[in-house]
């Protein structure tokens, strides 16, 4: 199976950071409409401040802020290389964030390259060659762009002769558990079975509820991969804002840390540093096997 890079592999409980694209939007309202990937090319101190504020609450992952660079690709020649220079630049800036964080405190916090649903699988080879230490293949809603992405990145890592673990998350329908494109959760697994890369799988991008926890119960039956999940603060209102508070999220988490059914957690859309530093606390409440200490069994 494959595991994660350093002594994060050896950690009980894994935590991702939060949310890039809401918190972008959060601190710059004015530019509701401006592609949160082009903060990397026109922002880079803010991306960056926002990274160190997820690894000083503890995150032992930073996710390149590389979601969508497809929407500044344009038909035009002067605007072609911008989703390019977008995914460079956002690796450098996380790359940066990692190597001052572990001068400054001894920490490992590694890079995920962060791979959105509509990602142009031509783009990898720029996460890859960026020095990421792994890539998340995240909100997946269908298999057939899935296996796209893996197929560009094991073809580009075979060529490099590199190894660089996978995570894998989607993004089901909350009723039934399927995806958006109808394939269910086996075929999810089926189609991931052959990528010695994957080293897990998981959830995300959905409210932390009942219908969550059926899902990453059912995960956990059909595979041995370890299993992530990082979900949204709620659902937005009508002003975009998200209202599950850092320690109702937590809450929620460890209960299914309690279960034993994840091993990496974190958050998606609306999370904040505040909600990964009560991650954070939470998590460490957990011993070395696992198991909850007596004074936080409720």
């Amino acid at each position: 199976m494959t595991k994660l890079p350093g002594n994060i592999a050896d950690k009980r409980v894994i935590l991702l950071d939060g949310a890039m694209g809401t918190m972008l939007r959060a601190i710059t309202p004015d530019r509701r409409n401006f592609p949160c990937e082009m903060h990397n090319l026109k922002n880079p101190s803010l991306v960056m401040d926002i990274h160190f504020r997820y690894a000083e609450a503890g995150a032992d992952i930073i996710c390149t802020n590389t979601f969508n660079p497809n929407s500044l690709s344009s038909a035009s020649v002067q605007n072609s290389t911008l989703a390019e220079d977008s995914v460079s630049a956002a690796v450098r800036i996380a790359r940066c964030v990692s190597h001052d964080f572990k001068i400054r405190t001894g920490k490992e916090i590694l890079v995920a390259g962060t791979i959105g649903p509509t990602f142009d699988a031509s783009l990898i080879p720029f996460l890859i060659d960026g020095g990421v230490d792994l890539l998340l293949c995240e909100t997946v809603t269908d298999i057939y762009h899935l296996k796209k992405s893996l197929d560009h990145a094991s073809e580009y890592m075979s060529q490099r002769n590199l190894f660089i673990p996978v995570m894998v998350s989607v993004t089901p329908r909350k009723d039934s558990g399927k995806l958006l494109s109808g394939e269910t959760l086996h075929q999810l697994i089926d189609a991931i079975n052959g990528y010695p890369q994957i080293m897990s799988v998981g959830v995300n991008c959905i409210p932390p509820d009942r219908n969550l926890k059926n899902i990453l119960k059912e995960l956990s039956i059909i595979t041995d991969l370890p299993i992530s999940v990082h979900p949204n603060a709620g659902l937005p209102d009508i002003n975009g804002n998200y209202h599950i508070s850092p320690a109702e999220m937590a809450e929620c988490l460890r209960s299914f840390l309690k279960d034993s059914m994840v091993k990496i957690i974190g958050g998606c859309c609306g999370t904040t540093p505040d909600h990964i530093s009560a991650l954070r606390d939470m998590a460490d409440s957990f011993s070395a096997t696992g198991t909850l200490r007596e004074q936080d069994v409720p």
